[in-house]
């Protein structure tokens, strides 16, 4: 009897192990959006407290690859990013919270300088403390 039971209750469960899961599938977009962020990189510019960086920031190359933000030179990170937030969050070790937007190859990241308030918007005022930070991409 027990066999019985225990059969077709064995066969449905790896039936439905198949099929796709139902509702948001938030991993599986975090993990598309990316994967449309590696690649290397070179900043355009850096904004804070209103006041654009000098020219020697320009040196500075990031290499996404996997979840690993690789700047040189500077510290390595780990990325985890929330597409499903607008604007889209990107958070990454070592650094405090931001947001990001990628438009065709311009990479675009707002995070604050000081204390741990991700900014709801793209801008680096003198009466805010957010730098506002971007990057070009220079290969896949």
């Amino acid at each position: 009897m027990r066999l019985r039971v225990l059969l077709p209750m064995a066969a449905l469960l790896l039936l439905s192990a198949g099929l796709p899961a139902t509702g948001d599938d938030k991993t599986g977009d975090d993990k598309k959006e990316l994967d449309k962020l590696q690649g290397e990189w070179t900043l355009v510019s850096r904004e804070v407290k209103g006041k654009k960086s000098d020219e020697s920031a320009k040196n500075y190359k990031l290499t996404i690859k996997g979840d690993q933000w690789i700047l040189n030179p500077g510290p390595t990170a780990t990325i985890k990013i929330d597409a499903s937030k607008d604007p889209k969050w990107i958070d990454l070790t070592k650094f405090t919270p931001g947001i990001y937007k990628l438009e065709g190859d311009t990479l675009t990241i707002c995070r604050p300088t000081s204390g741990k308030e991700r900014p709801k918007e793209f801008k680096a005022t003198t009466d805010d403390a957010n730098a506002l930070i971007v990057y070009k991409r220079l290969s896949k």
